[in-house]
């Protein structure tokens, strides 16, 4: 017995095959997988401590070739109290950014990570550096800069206004590391001291992000920030996760 294809029927079982598979990429694309990866191997380090030797970054280590540590420095923390505060504070700005725009967020993230370490490295030889720190900065810049400018270009004066209000608030917490040589939030004192050149050059990883002369030579699209709404328009489509102005 022989059974003859009816017209279409191919074409409209791969359509039918294929919906499972374009669902599960949208989902995808609003679970924020690189935020969770970084925290994830943050914690995984943090439960063997002694991979904070082969992790961390230093000149002497950097110059003898081991160039990984520029990027895996970021995972080593010196107590639970750092542990704590880089990894929540990134898991709450990734939340938020990597969902925006995950593109951007990853780039922010590879340029903060890549040029933090060597900086350091050379401006201090014999410092040992350690922590998701910069990178929450570079976050956290990257989101109160592209939101501000978005709210600028609305005349949203309210959210203009808290957005210089958060990166002074940035700045002043960068001068009272570098004057005091102390942390804020991390109880520092007897473990490690403050870096603040690190959050300086994670705020301008942020702040690079938003002006189009870089992300033109990027290609990175632009991202439109509407009022309760964030759609890139490379995808045509508004995730909504309720970011209005009067949620401040």
């Amino acid at each position: 017995m022989h059974f003859r294809n009816l017209p279409g029927e191919g074409s409209l079982a791969m359509k039918v095959l294929s919906q499972p598979a374009r669902r599960a990429g949208r989902v995808l694309r609003r679970v924020p997988v690189l935020t969770i990866a970084l925290c994830s191997m943050a914690f995984l380090v943090a439960a063997k401590p002694n991979l904070n030797s082969m992790l961390a970054c230093d000149a002497p280590s950097l110059l003898s070739g081991q160039i990984w540590r520029i990027w895996t420095c970021h995972l080593v923390h010196w107590s639970f109290d750092h542990l704590a505060w880089d990894v929540l504070t990134l898991l709450a700005l990734g939340l938020i950014c990597e969902v925006i725009d995950r593109l951007r967020f990853a780039t922010t993230l590879a340029i903060s990570a890549t040029l933090i370490p060597p900086v350091l490295a050379m401006t201090n030889p014999t410092m040992v550096y350690g922590g998701l720190s910069g990178l929450d900065i570079a976050c956290f810049t990257l989101l109160v800069t592209t939101v501000t400018k978005q709210a600028y270009q609305r005349r949203d004066r309210l959210m203009v206004l808290a957005g210089i209000t958060f990166l002074m608030g940035l700045v002043a917490k960068i001068l009272f590391e570098l004057f005091t040589g102390s942390t804020i939030f991390v109880q520092s004192a007897d473990v490690f001291v403050a870096l603040p050149l690190a959050h300086m050059i994670g705020a301008a990883s942020g702040f690079l992000m938003v002006l189009p002369g870089f992300r033109i030579m990027l290609r990175l699209p632009q991202v439109s920030i509407g009022q309760g709404d964030i759609s890139p328009i490379r995808e045509q489509t508004s995730i909504k996760i309720g970011i209005k102005s009067s949620h401040q």
